[in-house]
């Protein structure tokens, strides 16, 4: 009978840039992998338990680049730290072979590892804990992750920072946040880009005092908010109907040695249009063209639908010229906004 397996492409199997062939026939058989530049490593036999309590599940993202020096593992011990980045071809390589992979195969390449710790050191474990994440397979990343106390290795910073995203990834946003007070407790500290996605995931969820306890982390450990930060913040606030403290935090913002940028208007414009302010909305991007900022089709749709909303479609006809004199092309959301709203409100005929 025919193997139901699609083979992973040959220009996988047998690229010089891996080691030794990747054996696939129904159940993928990994034995080793070799990265240019890289020497031979021998894959750990993983196992797939997630009962291990000393590891949280999920993970996250970005590198710090700093560099480390002793700090505290599980056991107490202290040990040196490298450079907590991943090499990115090696990365970029073990992601194509996870991708020749079927979905359901891809789960194989963690029973499929040869154990040799010989070979193993953090360095490799972030390059496919990154790997699993880039190939959007974070639950997989998760389950090597759990192993790793059997092989003696104490994650790092950039460990920490994968794990924390791939929490995000899959919806876990407090379990991410109780890897973030481990990841402390061990003497390490996120980087911005790291605590950006933990609060981004928080604000999507509407779990805004989540979200600045995050906020506070960053002033006790010194790490400066970015307009980025308080971007999600104001998206936050408004998704839960926070309106007013939405505006006197951009306010605050227009007061700091920071500058609001068109995503900081677009957030509370849309805040304001969702709770039938849309002049006040507009009073807003106004301010934000005076200041030089250039706004997308997708601020001035706010607007639409917030006009459309309040029974006043026709207000978006000079939303509509006010786009087209700024050079800003209509999308198909801009035009399908507006005439809904000139339909509903029956003003199709009034808008000459």
């Amino acid at each position: 009978m025919p193997s139901p397996y699609t083979p992973a492409p040959q220009h996988l199997l047998q690229s010089p840039s891996l080691g030794s062939t990747f054996l696939f026939n129904n159940i993928c058989k990994v034995n080793c992998i070799k990265f240019p530049g890289r020497r031979l490593i021998s894959l750990p036999k993983l196992s797939l338990s997630t009962a291990n309590p000393a590891f949280p599940e999920g993970l996250s993202h970005l590198i710090d680049k700093k560099e480390i020096g002793l700090v505290e593992n599980y056991s107490g011990l202290p040990i040196k730290k490298e450079k907590p980045e991943t090499n990115r071809l090696q990365v970029e390589n073990f992601v194509d072979v996870i991708r020749a992979l079927p979905c359901k195969e891809r789960n194989d390449i963690l029973n499929g590892f040869t154990k040799d710790d010989q070979n193993w050191n953090i360095s490799d474990l972030n390059d496919f804990l990154m790997a699993f994440l880039v190939a959007n397979e974070p639950n997989l990343a998760l389950k090597l992750y759990y192993d790793i106390s059997s092989h003696g290795l104490a994650p790092d910073s950039c460990t920490f920072s994968i794990i924390i995203r791939c929490h995000c990834k899959i919806n876990d946003a407090d379990e991410a946040k109780r890897v973030l007070d481990r990841m402390q407790e061990n003497g390490l500290n996120p980087n911005v880009a790291t605590l950006t996605t933990l609060i981004n995931s928080f604000c999507k969820r509407g779990k805004l005092q989540k979200a600045f306890e995050v906020l506070e982390v960053m002033e006790r450990i010194g790490c400066r908010p970015t307009v980025q930060i308080y971007n999600c913040l104001l998206k936050g606030l408004c998704y839960v109907g926070r309106v007013e403290e939405a505006y006197e935090l951009l306010e605050d913002i227009k007061k700091s040695s920071l500058e609001p940028d068109i995503y900081s208007y677009t957030a509370v414009m849309d805040g304001f249009c969702k709770v039938g302010r849309s002049d006040e909305a507009m009073e807003l991007l106004n301010e934000a063209l005076e200041m030089g900022l250039t706004p997308s089709a997708v601020t001035f749709n706010t607007l639409f639908e917030g006009y459309s909303k309040e029974g006043r479609p026709l207000k978006g006809i000079g939303v509509l010229k006010k786009m087209k004199q700024r050079n800003c092309m209509p999308d198909y959301i801009s035009y399908s906004t507006l005439l809904h709203g000139l339909l509903i409100w029956r003003k199709i005929g009034q808008h000459c």
